[in-house]
């Protein structure tokens, strides 16, 4: 039988929620293409049927990463969710569907009953036939699937929530011999869970909210660049443009290390960069402008990058508050590590908290005269925006000068740590 008429069979089946049907059908379809988009969708939307919620929500984001911008897809995961009471995750689904597809009628019903018949022209009031399939889609097993989710699922073997403490046998390390004090600040940004039972495999535990970006999104952060307006760090932002406006990026391959927001992306869009971000956890954006990689696939590959951005993401690293591995010296290794994947003469924008040296165990780093000069060490500094420049005797090489920078704090609040933007080279 041919994949044409495979596919009709399908969705003849999808139309009435066959799901024994889908299933066998899906399976023959994946025989030819083991990344049939429509496939993972339908065997993802079988199993939800079929009361596998949690698989199905895996397969279906599967299949948006696979193909985005189908607003039939969209538009089934915000279902789920809404049914799981997640509507804020739904409601960003239902706008990525209502960017791809506005006339399609269940996005239509949904956004309406989430924010209002106003909030959308011609809203659709009951709601339209479950048809998620609309014609052409089709599904994957189970197992493919989960080796698709590699990236999420198989780097968090043996995971365990970050420790609300140090780890006595390192506490020595981290605290440089006792010379950095400690204070305690405890987060758990993992996005991991713990399903079912005591000692059931971790999974991760997706906000669709936060994963997924939408298109506008990208063009305001882009539109507020131009226009230099601070968008997620304030001052630093600004320090960020004027460091980029001083060392363009002009059509080269740029890296935005950490991608909580996709700000950063934008801004190197802006400055006519291309943007390659660097993200422990997944991220989706219709805008076929972004490339995501996690830290280890960007580590593993041959593709050089002529810069990078780094705003209040190193800091971090070591201290597993977003499911890194627990390591003293972790920020200074991520910063021996991705230099290798610069070409000659890259140029790294980087911020991190200045101020007297500090570890919030486990949400940053504070880097002063004593941490400071170490992070920077494998890297020639050649700009700092934003501090006055007679803390520093000199950048290359890097030399604080130790008495204008205890004049400079000496009574500031403990909370003020600035995010300067250092402006680095390779050698």
């Amino acid at each position: 039988m041919s994949t044409e008429n495979l596919r009709h069979q399908l969705a003849h089946h999808m139309a009435r929620n066959e799901t024994s049907a889908i299933r066998m059908i899906a399976r023959k379809l994946l025989q030819t293409d083991p990344r049939d988009p429509a496939a993972v969708f339908a065997l993802g939307w079988a199993t939800h049927l079929d009361g596998g919620t949690p698989q199905a929500k895996s397969m279906i984001m599967r299949a948006l990463q696979l193909e985005s911008g189908i607003a039939e897809r969209y538009c089934a995961l915000a279902k789920i969710l809404i049914a799981e009471g997640d509507a804020d995750s739904a409601l960003a689904l239902l706008k990525l569907a209502y960017g791809s597809d506005p006339d399609h009628p269940q996005t239509r019903y949904w956004l309406g009953h989430l924010l209002g018949p106003e909030a959308i022209p011609n809203p659709i009031s009951t709601p339209p036939t479950d048809d998620p399939a609309r014609g052409d889609v089709p599904s994957v097993p189970l197992e493919t699937v989960m080796q698709a989710f590699d990236r999420l699922n198989a780097e968090i073997e043996g995971w365990a929530r970050p420790p609300a403490d140090i780890p006595d046998s390192l506490r020595d390390a981290f605290t440089m011999n006792g010379r950095v004090p400690v204070r305690h600040v405890y987060r758990d940004d993992t996005l991991v869970t713990l399903d079912g039972e005591s000692g059931a495999a971790p999974r991760v535990s997706i906000n669709f909210a936060q994963i997924f970006y939408p298109h506008d999104k990208i063009k305001q952060t882009m539109e507020r660049a131009i226009a230099r307006e601070p968008q997620a760090y304030g001052e630093t932002d600004l320090w960020l443009y004027r460091a980029l406006e001083s060392h363009p990026v002009d059509g080269g391959t740029v890296a935005v290390f950490g991608s909580g927001h996709p700000v950063y992306e934008g801004i190197v869009l802006a400055f006519g960069g291309h943007p390659l971000a660097v993200e422990y956890q997944v991220r989706f954006c219709p805008d076929s402008r972004l490339r995501y990689v996690t830290p280890d696939e960007f580590l593993r590959s041959g593709e050089p990058v002529d810069a990078g951005i780094s705003v209040s993401s190193f800091e971090h690293d070591g201290l597993g508050r977003y499911g890194d591995p627990i390591d003293p010296d972790g920020d200074l290794k991520t910063m021996r590590r991705i230099k290798a994947r610069f070409r000659p003469g890259g140029t790294l924008f980087l911020s991190v908290p200045i101020g007297p040296d500090a570890l919030v165990w486990n949400v940053n780093r504070i880097y002063g005269p004593i941490r400071l000069p170490r992070l920077l060490a494998d890297w020639r500094v050649i700009d700092v925006i934003g501090p006055p420049p007679r803390l520093f005797r000199g950048l290359a090489p890097f030399e604080i000068d130790d008495a204008e920078w205890d004049a400079f704090w000496d009574g500031a609040d403990p909370g003020f740590a600035p995010e300067w933007m250092f402006v680095l080279r390779t050698p």
